[in-house]
């Protein structure tokens, strides 16, 4: 059963006034301070329930309506967002270095219907899933910490048709089903088929890569004037156009290395176990292959709290397409045995406590998209067209950052929020404090009504109580 609340959650009360000239008319912006406080506190994040959860509250079809409703633009409201956050946490934590953090992630809904929606690559079990696959930017310094902007990747299949052109013009040879063969076909026939079809080789040329996307977010973190000194990424992103970007910007970066990657064995400086330095036979080798030959006399402890120490080595080499560059490789046992990570950056005067420490504030995206899926809808959602879809994501942004910037601005008498450490706490306490508002505004009805038949009617609808 849906709980009835007369009020909007406190977060959004105080709050949501800023946004007011994102929205034409008031029964738009009591549309959005609705779609807020459901997203908040609503057991399901879908339009009947956030439509359910307010007394008075527009019915479900109405929430439709405002979430196709092209006289509103998501893009503003995340502009006015981030500016309301930059303005409140301007000087929060000033003396910690700003982190921008890209990653993508899968926001797997069922149903093919959805626009932009099709099988991605899920890396945690090896499927392919049904999904659109947004890819985002974090801005992180200290204790600030909120989503920025983010860019939804099509495939190239989705965007070019490329089966059905394929088919058109080479009906006689078969499309296999693995990815990899599938991609050795595209290669081979790329040059004819743009060359004999006109329309695929325009769809062709609106491509963009999950790079090409990442390159946009660092751009429009530039335009948007952040404070932030370091880029982190996965390996995922680590390509020479992105790096381009990045250090056209004056930006360091750090990012995890493949194990399978290739080093110059030129310029390496390692030793063995006796002292004597490593002479290599190859001119290039694996990381994998490196990590094998080191001995665990080359790792030292890096302290990184009072609670977490790793074992790590830190050294310079080359990679083709990169050049010289630092690399950490890091384990979390002291015996050196089982998995180890590897950072790679361009900071060659960096020491690997240094690289650890700031890569270990890219989890904080991670954090983001565990808090946004289950704790605030964000795949959630039931328009099916990409605008409202884009939408529904801004507002889960939005809701996100009012929690977070009312976690940083409790006030004195509420000592115990300034102390929150996750979302799903703040969310509870949201919850509670609506729960509060309706029993006391439910006792000052009673006190007035000699029947409570009035309260009823107020709660769960006109004709819920009449016989």
């Amino acid at each position: 059963m849906v709980v009835p609340l007369l009020h909007h959650v406190p977060v959004v009360q105080s709050l949501a006034r800023n946004f007011t000239s994102v929205f034409a008319n008031a029964p738009e912006y009591q549309h959005f301070k609705n779609y807020l406080t459901g997203l908040i506190v609503a057991d399901r994040k879908n339009f009947t329930q956030i439509a359910a959860c307010l007394v008075k509250s527009a019915d479900h079809t109405n929430i439709t309506r405002f979430m196709n409703n092209p006289r509103w633009s998501g893009e503003k409201l995340n502009d006015k967002r981030i500016e309301l956050i930059q303005a409140r946490t301007q000087g929060d934590d000033a003396e910690h270095e700003g982190l921008l953090i890209l990653d993508d992630t899968l926001d797997e809904h069922v149903g093919t219907l959805f626009e932009h929606i099709s099988r991605h690559y899920d890396h945690c079990d090896g499927s392919y899933t049904l999904a659109r696959n947004p890819v985002t930017s974090h801005y992180v310094r200290g204790s600030v910490s909120f989503p920025i902007e983010f860019r939804t990747y099509r495939s190239y299949d989705e965007v070019t048709g490329w089966e059905g052109h394929f088919r058109q013009h080479f009906s006689e040879i078969e499309i296999p089903k693995t990815s990899r063969e599938r991609n050795k076909l595209k290669q081979k026939y790329e040059k004819r088929l743009l060359a004999a079809d006109a329309e695929f080789a325009r769809k062709h040329e609106t491509f963009k890569t999950k790079i090409t996307l990442a390159c946009e977010l660092v751009d429009d973190a530039i335009t948007r004037e952040l404070a932030y000194d370091v880029v982190l990424m996965d390996a995922w992103y680590l390509a020479p156009e992105l790096i381009e970007v990045i250090e056209q910007h004056d930006k360091a970066w750090i990012s995890i290395l493949k194990t399978n990657r290739k080093l110059q064995t030129a310029g390496l400086k390692l030793t063995d176990a006796s002292g004597k330095r490593l002479v290599f036979e190859e001119a290039e080798i694996k990381v994998e292959d490196l990590v094998q030959r080191l001995p665990q006399s080359a790792y030292h402890a890096v302290q990184i709290t009072k609670e977490t120490t790793y074992w790590a080595v830190s050294f310079t080499a080359s990679i083709g397409t990169l050049g010289k560059v630092r690399l950490v490789i890091s384990f979390q046992d002291e015996a050196c045995e089982g998995t180890y990570a590897v950072l790679v950056t361009r900071q060659i005067h960096w020491e690997a406590k240094r690289i650890i420490r700031t890569y270990g504030g890219r989890f904080q995206i991670e954090v983001f998209y565990k808090d946004a899926k289950q704790q605030l809808g964000g795949s959630d959602y039931q328009c099916r067209a990409d605008e409202a879809i884009k939408k529904h994501w801004y507002m889960v942004f939005c809701a996100y950052s009012l929690l977070k910037l009312d976690m940083l601005r409790a006030p004195a008498y509420q000592a115990w929020q300034r102390t929150l450490k996750t979302i799903s706490v703040a969310v509870r306490r949201q919850a509670q404090s609506v729960i509060e508002q309706l029993m006391l505004a439910c006792h000052r009805i009673l006190s007035r009504e000699a029947k409570s038949d009035r309260l009823f009617k107020l709660l769960f609808g006109k004709f819920a109580y009449e016989s």
